[in-house]
C-alpha cells in the first residue's frame, strides 16, 4: 500500500538514553529505532513487523514477541553465531534455490532462522514463518538465457510480499515529487514531509472511494495533486479593493510587436492542447479556431532540412563564418571526406552512428598518421534530459567509443508476450499497435514518425486498447515519443555540453591548454554536478585493438545462436550482422540481412548447425554491420559435444 504511519529523522543519536522509556530495553542503536516506532502498535492482535538486516537481531525478535508482535527480516549471519550455516564456498556447490533452516527456543521464544541461495546468499530470522511450505518462483538464468522455475521458501515469499511497501512509498513520491533545488537540508526535509502527507491523503482518498462503491474509484496521483493544488489556491479571504475608484478609462498598454522565433512560445508548448500549425505567408497560426497562440515559425523555412536552415542562420548572424551544410547520412561519405578535417565534433543521436564514425577515425589514424602528427581528434557530446557528457578521443592514443561501449544503457524494449497479453503501461498499448496491428492492417506502408496521419492512426488505436485494459496516460506526444524513440532535450543542458565541446575544440586548435583527459559527465537534476575521469583503453577493443576476436561455440550450435550472440553481447552490440566465410576455397555468404534478396536466400542457414554449414574449428568469419564502416574478422573455436 505504501502508507507512511510513523517515521524518525536520522540525527546521529538514535541510542541517546533520553529516547528510551523507563525500564525499556537497550538492544543497540538499530534495534531501539524499531522499538520506538512500534510503540503505537496494539499488542497481541497478530500484527507483524518486517525489517532488513540493519535492524534484525535475536534480542529484538524476542522483545517484540513478548510484546505480542510477530516479526520477520533478513539478518547478518554474524548476529546469530551459534547457528552453523554453510559458508559461501560450500554454497557455490549447491543449485540455485537451495535453502536450509535451523529452529531454536531462545528465552522461551520459538525462532526460525533460514539461509536461501538466489542471486546472492540471504539469511532470514522469523518468529511466525519458516522454510515450509515451499513454492516456485520465476527467475532468469543468465547462462541459459531463459526463465526457469526456482524453489522458494515460505519465509522468503512472505518477506518479499510485504517488505516492498517502503519501496512503494519512495516510488510514489518519486513520480511527482516537489522539486526543490536548494542546498539547505531543512528545505528538502520540509518538502519531503509535504510529499509524504500528499501520498497518505491520496491513499486514504482512494480507499474511501472504493469502500463507498463510487462509480469512478480510480484517481491518479497526478490528478489528485492537481485538484489539491487548485483547491488550496482558492482557500482564503479575497483581497479588498483599495484606493479611490478611477472615472477614466484605463490606460491602454502599448502592444509590443514580437519578432518571429524558430520555436513556439513557452505557454503554447506547455499547454495541454495539440496545436497543428497552418502555414501561410504572413505568420503561422494554430488550426484550433479559438487558439490565439502563434507559433512564430518562419514560413519560408518550412519543409527545408534542419542542417541547411541552421547553417544559413549561423552564417547570417556571424560575419565571416562559413558553415557548409550536408543533407546526407554520415555513411554516405568516404574516407577522403573525413581526412579533410583537423578536428571532428560529434553531436549524434544514436550509438550506432557514434560507433560508425569512431571506426572510421580509428581506421584513418594509423600508426603512420600518428608518427606524422596527422591524428584527427574527435570530440563527442551528448545529452539526455538534465544529464550530459563530453569526451575527447585521440584515436590509437586514448579510449575510443567501443572501449567504453558498456557505459551506454541498453535501449528500452518490451517483451512481445507482455504487450500482446498483459499490458500494464501506456507504452505497452502504443507498442502493441506499432508492432502487431500496423503490419497486419497496413502491411504495404512503413511507419513514418514524422507523418501526422501515421501518428494519429497509432494514437487512436492505442487509446482503444488502453481503454480496454483501463490504462490511463496514452497521449499524442507519448505516442510520437515511442514511435521515434524521442529522448527529451533541455535547452540549458544542451547549452552547457555545447560550450564544453567548443572549449575543448579551442584548447586543441590553439594548444593553449591541455585538453580534457578524457571523459566528463554533467548532471543538473538536483543542483549542478560534474565529474571528470580518464576512460582507459580496452586491450581487446573491437575497433582499436586490431586483434582477431575468438568466439567459442559448440559445433552443434545453430547459426542463429552466433547472430544472437553478436547482437546481445555487451562487447559487440551489433544491429544486423552479415556473416561470410571461406568454405572449400570458395567464398560463402552465411547470412546477410541488409539486402532483401540475399536475406531471403540465406535465411534457411539460420536453422543449420555450424557443422552442417561446413565450418571447422579455427575458421575465420568476416562480419559486416552498420555499427562499423569496415568488416571485422572473428575466429570460431568449435567444441565437440563430448568436450562441452
Amino acid at each position: 500500500m505504501g502508507f507512511a504511519h510513523k517515521f524518525e529523522i536520522y540525527s546521529g543519536q538514535e541510542n541517546y538514553p533520553k529516547f528510551r522509556r523507563d525500564g525499556g530495553p537497550d538492544i543497540g542503536a538499530s534495534g531501539n529505532v524499531v522499538i520506538r516506532l512500534s510503540r503505537e502498535i496494539p499488542r497481541n492482535q497478530n500484527y507483524k513487523l518486517y525489517f532488513d538486516r540493519y535492524y534484525s537481531s535475536l534480542n529484538l525478535s524476542v522483545y517484540l514477541f513478548q510484546q505480542g508482535i510477530q516479526c520477520v527480516g533478513t539478518i547478518q549471519r554474524n548476529r546469530i553465531p551459534s547457528c552453523k550455516f554453510r559458508n559461501d564456498q560450500e554454497l557455490k556447490k549447491e543449485p540455485r534455490g537451495f535453502s536450509e533452516e535451523f529452529s531454536t527456543n531462545f528465552e522461551s521464544v520459538d525462532i526460525s532462522t533460514g539461509l536461501y541461495k538466489d542471486n546472492s546468499n540471504v539469511a532470514f530470522l522469523s518468529t511466525f514463518v519458516g522454510e515450509m511450505p515451499k513454492s516456485e518462483v520465476r527467475r532468469f538464468d543468465r547462462k541459459k538465457k531463459q526463465h526457469i522455475m526456482v524453489p522458494c521458501p515460505a519465509v522468503v515469499s512472505v518477506y518479499n510480499s510485504h517488505m516492498g511497501n517502503v519501496d512503494l512509498l519512495d516510488s510514489n513520491i518519486g513520480r511527482h515529487h516537489i522539486k526543490v533545488r536548494s542546498k539547505r537540508w531543512y528545505m528538502r526535509l520540509f518538502f519531503h514531509l509535504v510529499d509524504t502527507i500528499v501520498i497518505n491523503a491520496w491513499i486514504l482518498y482512494r480507499r474511501m472511494l472504493k469502500e463507498t462503491d463510487r462509480t469512478d474509484p480510480s484517481m491518479t496521483q497526478k490528478m489528485f495533486r492537481t485538484i489539491l493544488a487548485e483547491t488550496l489556491c482558492r482557500i482564503g479571504p479575497e483581497l479588498k479593493e483599495r484606493g479611490r475608484p478611477s472615472t477614466s478609462d484605463p490606460i491602454e498598454t502599448k502592444r509590443i510587436k514580437h519578432k518571429g522565433y524558430s520555436l513556439p512560445r513557452k505557454d503554447v508548448r506547455l499547454d495541454p492542447f495539440n496545436h497543428w500549425p497552418i502555414w501561410n505567408a504572413k505568420r503561422t497560426t494554430c488550426k484550433n479556431p479559438n487558439c490565439k497562440g502563434y507559433t512564430y515559425v518562419i514560413a519560408a523555412d518550412v519543409g527545408k532540412p534542419k542542417a541547411e536552415v541552421a547553417a544559413a542562420h549561423i552564417n547570417k548572424r556571424i560575419a565571416g563564418c562559413n558553415v557548409i551544410p550536408h543533407y546526407k547520412k554520415i555513411q554516405d561519405f568516404d574516407e577522403s571526406f573525413y581526412r579533410k578535417f583537423h578536428i571532428i565534433v560529434c553531436g549524434l543521436d544514436s550509438i550506432v552512428a557514434r560507433r560508425w564514425i569512431n571506426g572510421m577515425l580509428v581506421g584513418i589514424n594509423t600508426e603512420e598518421s600518428e608518427q606524422d602528427g596527422a591524428i584527427i581528434p574527435m570530440i563527442d557530446g551528448g545529452t539526455e534530459g538534465f544529464k550530459g557528457n563530453v569526451r575527447v578521443m585521440l584515436p590509437s592514443i586514448t579510449a575510443c567509443i567501443d572501449c567504453t561501449l558498456d557505459l551506454y544503457p541498453p535501449q528500452v524494449t518490451f517483451p512481445l508476450c507482455t504487450i500482446a497479453q498483459t499490458p500494464r503501461l501506456p507504452e505497452h498499448c502504443i507498442e502493441y499497435v506499432k508492432v502487431l496491428l500496423w503490419p497486419r492492417e497496413r502491411p504495404d506502408t512503413s511507419i513514418d514518425g514524422d507523418d501526422p496521419e501515421h501518428v494519429r492512426w497509432i494514437y487512436e488505436r492505442a487509446l482503444e486498447r488502453a481503454a480496454e485494459y483501463n490504462i490511463p496516460g496514452v497521449t499524442y506526444r507519448l505516442t510520437q515519443g515511442v514511435i521515434k524513440n524521442i529522448i527529451p532535450a533541455v535547452a540549458s543542458t544542451n547549452a552547457v555540453i555545447a560550450a564544453a565541446c567548443a572549449t575543448e575544440v579551442f584548447k586543441i586548435a590553439t594548444s593553449s591548454y591541455l585538453s580534457l583527459n578524457n571523459y566528463m559527465v554533467f548532471n543538473d537534476v538536483d543542483g549542478i554536478y560534474t565529474y571528470t575521469f580518464e576512460a582507459e583503453k580496452k586491450d581487446n577493443c573491437l575497433a582499436c585493438s586490431q586483434k582477431v576476436h575468438s568466439l567459442t561455440f559448440s559445433e552443434t550450435d545453430k547459426l542463429q545462436t552466433v547472430v544472437d550472440f553478436l547482437i546481445e553481447n555487451a562487447d559487440y552490440q551489433m544491429k544486423s550482422p552479415g556473416l561470410t566465410t571461406n568454405v572449400s576455397g570458395k567464398n560463402k555468404t552465411l547470412y546477410m540481412q541488409s539486402v532483401a534478396s540475399i536475406e531471403e536466400a540465406t535465411r534457411p542457414n539460420l536453422k543449420k548447425t555450424l557443422k552442417e554449414l561446413g565450418i571447422v574449428d579455427g575458421q575465420q568469419v568476416v562480419v559486416a554491420d552498420s555499427t562499423t564502416p569496415s568488416s571485422l574478422i572473428f575466429k570460431l573455436n568449435l567444441t565437440s559435444k563430448m568436450e562441452s
